[in-house]
């Protein structure tokens, strides 16, 4: 500015030539547009990101790091490992051009408690599925509300337990009043997604909060509208489709429907597409306890026929979605009997862990012992520490979890018979360096003294 109060200059970022820039000058009695050699401007603050495009190539290997974490030995990791930088670079210029297409998925099941149908993608896929995740999480995590669970920083299973038992003891002002608890669920729920109300949810939100970079809506078209069952390979035997609910495997479903279970953004679109039925309730409806953990949800109120009564007006809403409440899971009961949810079972003043995962901890032990036979065999002394090693974590993992249910008697039990703590014993004698290995049960954390 020069002559304040009477001159100024607004410098623009057009240039006039190759030597001068537009700028528009300010006077006591008029304004008028002028160009003058650029170097008389001032530089200014940057305040929008600069196209996803510029930064891409270290987007790509930050993106690399995230998807290898917990994966640092899997055969696919280390096989785009190998090539690293040329794979990464191929990537990026595959995105720059707009010429990226996921590979094939490869189609399993699982029967880890329960039976699902699971699409595990490319290693390469998987990056670019990190790289999305880190554009656009933040910004839809800040839309969903606060008691939505499901993989959010600082939240998660335990996380949803401690807010259930919150909100219980607020709508009975801590167990003084009567309430009472609705849990409903939604069947198959990964399976009936539509892919195309997905992307238009998807692509409105970053429209309206200007996120419109085309390299980050390329991205959301890729990935939403890819069919999981293109040139799918299947893995395992065909037996093992037997049994397997039509609501949770992805080929009885119609066209354009479905998300493969596996991908991380899959978790986040999963979030997305109930964010909506999340406010319905809260906003609409006007249940402020409620809570939901992917497709698991429950309502907390002193009234039973209100609760009742929302039964409906939920399930038309998620219909209209392409959903359907599961009908064998619909319970409404009093706050006084013991929930179950998320693997806890909450009562009033504790919560204990649930049967599942007591009768997994069992086996986990059963299977470690039989593992024992096989120990004085191992004669090279890396292997033999190693065992110990992943013997040691798992026992510990378990009972770290265990030590934040009401779980002394069920620990003392199950370990008090067991020849894994004489083992981590004797092992502690033995090296120095093994004195790492042992186990030290944690006391259970009511979290509501």
């Amino acid at each position: 500015m020069n002559n304040v109060q009477n001159n100024g200059n607004y410098w623009s970022a057009t240039e006039n030539n190759s030597n001068n820039a537009n700028y528009l000058n300010f006077n006591s009695d008029e304004a008028n547009m002028n160009n003058n050699n650029r170097n008389n401007g001032q530089s200014v603050r940057l305040v929008k990101h600069l196209p996803y495009d510029d930064t891409l190539l270290t987007d790509l290997f930050r993106a690399y790091y995230d998807a290898r974490r917990n994966k640092r030995n899997t055969c696919s990791q280390l096989q785009f490992e190998l090539n690293l930088e040329t794979n990464l670079i191929h990537l990026y210029h595959d995105l720059r051009k707009r010429k990226y297409r996921p590979s094939p998925s490869i189609c399993f099941v699982i029967e880890d408690s329960v039976k699902r149908e699971v699409f595990a993608s490319e290693f390469r896929d998987r990056v670019v599925h990190h790289l999305y995740w880190n554009y656009v999480a933040d910004l839809f995590d800040r839309l969903f509300i606060y008691d939505s669970y499901s993989c959010r920083k600082g939240k998660g299973t335990l996380f949803g337990i401690e807010r259930l038992e919150h909100h219980i003891r607020s709508a009975t002002h801590n167990f003084t009043r009567p309430a009472y608890i609705l849990q409903l669920d939604i069947q198959g729920y990964f399976m009936h997604i539509r892919r195309d109300l997905l992307h238009r949810i998807v692509t409105e939100t970053l429209e309206r909060y200007d996120y419109t970079d085309p390299l980050l809506l390329f991205l959301t078209d890729v990935i939403i509208l890819k069919d999981p069952l293109q040139h799918c390979r299947y893995c395992g035997d065909p037996s093992d489709w037997d049994g397997l609910p039509d609501s949770k495997c992805l080929s009885k479903q119609p066209e354009g429907v479905g998300l493969p279970i596996g991908d991380l953004t899959s978790q986040l679109f999963s979030n997305i597409f109930l964010n909506k039925l999340d406010r319905f309730v809260q906003y609409d409806l006007g249940f402020s306890h409620y809570g939901r953990y992917v497709d698991d949800f429950w309502l907390i109120d002193t009234s039973k026929e209100r609760l009742r009564s929302a039964i409906e007006p939920i399930r038309i809403f998620l219909r209209e979605m392409g959903m359907t409440l599961h009908p064998k899971k619909i319970r409404l009961y009093p706050s006084t009997e013991r929930v179950g949810f998320l693997g806890a079972l909450c009562a009033p003043y504790y919560r204990h862990a649930s049967d599942r995962t007591t009768k997994k901890f069992h086996d986990k032990l059963l299977m470690w012992e039989k593992d024992l036979e096989n120990l004085s065999s191992m004669t090279d002394k890396r292997e033999r520490e190693q065992w110990l090693m992943d013997c040691r974590a798992c026992v510990n993992s378990y009972l770290g979890y265990l030590g934040h249910f009401k779980a002394d008697g069920l620990v003392s039990r199950e370990l008090s018979d067991s020849k894994l703590l004489e083992m981590f014993a004797v092992a502690q004698t033995e090296n120095a360096r093994w004195g790492r290995v042992r186990v030290k049960p944690q006391s259970p954390q009511i979290g509501h003294n």
